[in-house]
């Protein structure tokens, strides 16, 4: 692939002028600013006669003095605070004004600069993935499919779901012969379920209540936290118990789907139906195992190598809901 430079011209935000007038222009708007904060004392006119009389008269120009300013200070004094808080609003206000101006166009090329760059790394991404897996049992193969499938999934970028599936199908069914096309075929269906939790929510619409179906797992580290959503008569219900087993035969109803969110969860020799498993660590080991409309959302798992496995792992990368049939090994 062959990608032309991409030439970035952005224009100058503020045109400069540097001429005599404007700089003249300039400090006379300087200097009142300093004569008005008494930096700078203000130019001698025709008042300055005033000065020869105070000079003759000290006792009557200190009083008047004293009530000229007493007079000026009561009305001038807010004004003038007014002015120093706020001499610099229209100022300022021209100056974001014109920064906003010039700024955004620059801001929405680099925008659109920054998708294209996302859509070109994620061409690039699945590229390097589908020749990765021409060879799934090669280690450099599974290793740099695991390194790609890692940083995707932390950059969030969402990758085509066709090539995760054919790729991902390949280092399963080499997974057999190779313990790193193994791990590649791992890394796989965990970015599959990253995918699944931004592409698919089954929950819209459905109002969650305090309980409903009874159920029953093992634990792998924290427990789970479960909620109930919707309510349906208990033969369409959702399940989660042991093979062979029924919690809620005493039930008129249930779930329509039963969440668990965070925690850890062992999967062998459970009957699952509409369950929604969200940021939860699955632990599987080869065993029997019933699904039936199962959501595996952002999850992350620890799956023995086993016939099984590969089979549970085969569904896994497609997209959810997830259904399957684990017989005993």
């Amino acid at each position: 692939m062959h990608l032309s430079p991409v030439e970035i011209h952005t224009e100058r935000w503020f045109d400069m002028a540097t001429n005599k007038e404007t700089l003249d222009d300039h400090e006379a708007r300087l200097g009142v600013v300093e004569v008005e904060l008494g930096i700078r004392p203000r130019t001698k006119g025709r008042w300055s006669t005033l000065r020869g009389w105070a000079e003759k008269n000290p006792v009557l120009a200190v009083g008047v003095s004293a009530a000229m300013l007493g007079f000026v200070g009561w009305f001038a004094v807010p004004a003038f605070t007014y002015h120093l808080n706020h001499k610099n609003d229209s100022f300022n206000e021209s100056v974001k004004n014109a920064v906003e101006a010039n700024v955004k166009p620059v801001t929405d090329r680099l925008d659109k600069f920054d998708l294209r760059l996302t859509g070109i790394e994620g061409q690039l991404s699945v590229l390097v993935i589908q020749r990765a897996a021409l060879e799934p049992t090669n280690p450099v193969n599974a290793k740099r499919a695991v390194e790609v499938l890692a940083a995707a999934k932390n950059n969030g970028l969402e990758l085509d779901s066709t090539a995760i599936v054919e790729s991902g199908q390949k280092f399963i069914a080499a997974a057999q012969k190779s313990t790193e096309a193994w791990s590649a075929a791992l890394a796989f269906i965990g970015y599959r379920s990253f995918l699944n939790a931004s592409t698919t929510f089954p929950l819209s619409g459905l109002e969650t209540r305090a309980d409903g179906t009874k159920y029953y797992y093992v634990p792998n580290g924290s427990d789970p936290q479960f909620s109930h959503y919707g309510r349906v008569p208990v033969t369409q219900a959702a399940r989660l118990n042991t093979i062979g087993t029924n919690l809620n035969t005493d039930r008129m109803d249930g779930d329509v789907f039963l969440v668990a969110d965070g925690g850890g969860m062992i999967i062998d020799h459970m009957d699952m139906k509409n369950i929604v498993l969200r940021n939860v660590r699955i632990v599987y080991h080869g065993g029997p195992l019933v699904m039936e409309n199962v959501y595996f959302l952002n999850c992350t798992f620890e799956v023995s190598r086993s016939p099984n496995s590969q089979i549970l792992s085969a569904k896994l990368v497609e997209p959810a809901p997830t259904s399957a049939s684990m017989p005993n090994s």
